[in-house]
């Protein structure tokens, strides 16, 4: 493949990777939505009012929206592995673990998103969105906006690890994963006061 056009999909793929991780982000905050929605409209109360705890219920919308955000993450790996496949370069794998190395980031805003459902059902819908979008701006876009790197770091997109590279870091990944299960456990915990204060 000449190289302009090797450049074009390089851009292509690394464009569909960011994306992918917003979007599984975006899958996560919905299935949360949807939990949230339910309790609203008093559909949770049919199923609560059967021998299901609201934690078990909330364990289970939040372990479907991490599903999900992974799996968007994936299948956003898998497309672009199979776009450099079709373009005859051999960057399957690496692609593959490209897109695996999204889902840390994308998991930690659900589990933002988690923790805002449990503090603060009525709000948690629009505070779930404006939490992502603050952290695609601040993480996707801080640098060509200038906006001061402190700041940037605090959007779990900024420490996504550059895969494929000589020399992958994969620390903020693991720190990512680290505040993921932390703050899974405490909105859990949470939906559990909620669930004994009924």
């Amino acid at each position: 493949m000449p190289g302009g056009q090797g450049a074009l999909l390089d851009l292509f793929v690394a464009a569909m990777l960011g994306i992918g991780s917003v979007l599984g982000a975006a899958a996560g905050i919905g299935a949360l939505s949807r939990a949230a929605d339910d309790d609203r409209a008093g559909r949770s109360e049919l199923l609560l009012a059967a021998p299901v705890s609201r934690v078990r219920q909330f364990g289970e919308w939040l372990a479907l929206g991490l599903v999900a955000a992974a799996l968007v993450d994936l299948v956003a790996g898998a497309v672009g592995a199979a776009c450099f496949a079709a373009g005859g370069q051999p960057r399957f794998w690496s692609t593959i673990e490209a897109g695996a190395a999204q889902i840390p980031a994308s998991v930690a805003v659900v589990a933002v998103a988690a923790l805002l459902s449990a503090v603060l059902p009525r709000a948690s819908g629009w505070l779930s969105w404006t939490i992502l979008v603050t952290a695609v701006v601040l993480g996707q876009f801080g640098g060509v906006l200038q906006i001061p790197e402190w700041a940037r770091q605090v959007s779990p997109f900024s420490h996504t690890p550059g895969v494929p590279a000589a020399h992958v870091d994969w620390s903020g990944a693991w720190w990512l994963v680290a505040v993921t299960i932390a703050v899974g456990m405490v909105a859990l915990v949470l939906a559990r006061r909620q669930d004994t204060a009924r």
